[in-house]
């Protein structure tokens, strides 16, 4: 399937007549949960505003520190309880009274609820769908009874929106192996260019070491537990590696051990981060799985190479050899003892070279717009 996209064969404008006149379109975005990945693209969305949209977001309300305190938000009592679900749809019936949206967008497995409900209700405002990675993709197989419900429910649910926005190839690959119904379209996820400066670097580096930096949670799906054990024993051979660990632990998961050896800087935000990713001779990416991996366009925004497990959606945004490297996940030890300080110098400018390419904000934005504008003109 490659990189191809059913928008491509739609015009890649960032505005319309509709968004320039007195009437701009009104997007109501419906999230079960607004944090991580999920407000990164909402807070993109909201900025870069395609095909002149306003957006409001209707987001539990014990999330709405992940916005700025401009955006528009519409907090409710949220909760993946029938309670917090009654109450994501009782406030987005409300939000439409109210506000009258062009577009409902709805983000996340749990939202499909919402959605459902909305078509039960014989409303059929246009409305868009993004799983932001499907949620048959977490589970260790897909066979058992869990697996085969999951699959039963997005599969179905996800066909009463007008268009399915696939974040990646790989997720586009894996709803049409397993027959899920709707319109699905690939746009791939993108991040805004670097957010600061790189300069003063955040740690020192000697001559001739190599120095790795994983980026985000340390929990199951990020495979934390396998880099640290990894690189704890590649270490010992080569103690000219490094590793730096930006983010943290999440409630609920399991405690990680980590060896004196490693640095932990906590969690790194705004225009910080990117000191950390200009500063690293590559980013390691070990997850177990991953719908699209938002740390890898900002490494490469960075000129930063990256190197990935060969899970989920993560081997399609990475040239081996060229701007990074594919690993198997059990192989992770093997690959950081043959890593070569001089070779991640020189595909430097091939990563940036691809996030101008391929992840800017204003190229997401210009494919967003043009389905916006396609499912606006399906329904007049």
């Amino acid at each position: 399937m490659g990189r191809s996209r059913d928008t491509d064969r739609l015009p890649l404008s960032l505005s319309s007549p509709r968004a320039n006149d007195d009437h701009p379109m009104k997007v109501l975005h419906v999230c079960e949960t607004a944090t991580g990945g999920i407000a990164t693209y909402l807070k993109m969305f909201d900025t870069a505003a395609p095909a002149g949209a306003r957006s409001s977001f209707l987001v539990p309300e014990s999330q709405t520190g992940h916005f700025p305190q401009d955006a528009a938000l519409r907090p409710y009592a949220g909760g993946r309880s029938a309670g917090g679900l009654a109450a994501m749809v009782a406030a987005m019936r409300r939000a439409i009274r109210e506000d009258r949206p062009d577009v409902l967008f709805f983000h996340s497995s749990f939202s499909l609820l919402a959605l459902l409900a909305l078509r039960t209700s014989g409303s059929r405002i246009p409305a868009l769908y993004c799983p932001h990675g499907w949620a048959v993709s977490r589970l260790e197989t897909q066979s058992g009874a869990k697996g085969r419900a999951i699959r039963l429910v997005e599969g179905r649910l996800a066909g009463l929106a007008d268009a399915v926005v696939n974040i990646s190839a790989h997720d586009a690959r894996l709803a049409h192996e397993l027959g899920y119904r709707g319109r699905h379209v690939v746009i791939e996820n993108a991040v805004s260019d670097s957010l600061g400066e790189a300069d003063p670097p955040p740690f020192a580096k000697a001559a001739g070491e190599i120095h790795l930096l994983f980026v985000g949670r340390f929990d199951r799906q990020k495979g934390t537990d396998l880099l640290v054990s990894a690189f704890d024993r590649a270490a010992k051979q080569r103690p000219e590696l490094r590793l730096h660990l930006v983010g943290g632990g999440v409630l609920g998961d399991q405690d990680l051990a980590i060896p004196d050896s490693i640095h932990q800087a906590g969690w790194v935000g705004g225009a910080d981060i990117d000191r950390w990713y200009a500063a690293a001779h590559a980013l390691i990416v070990p997850s177990r799985w991953e719908g699209f991996g938002l740390v890898v366009p900002e490494a490469y925004r960075n000129g930063t190479p990256v190197l990935v497990s060969d899970r989920g959606a993560l081997p399609d945004l990475v040239e081996s050899g060229a701007t990074g490297v594919v690993f198997p996940l059990d192989r992770i030890e093997e690959h950081l003892l043959a890593l070569d300080g001089a070779a991640l110098a020189a595909m430097r400018p091939a990563c940036r070279a691809q996030y101008e390419s391929r992840f800017t904000s204003e190229r997401w934005a210009g494919e967003l717009a043009a389905l916006l504008e396609d499912i606006m003109r399906a329904r007049r």
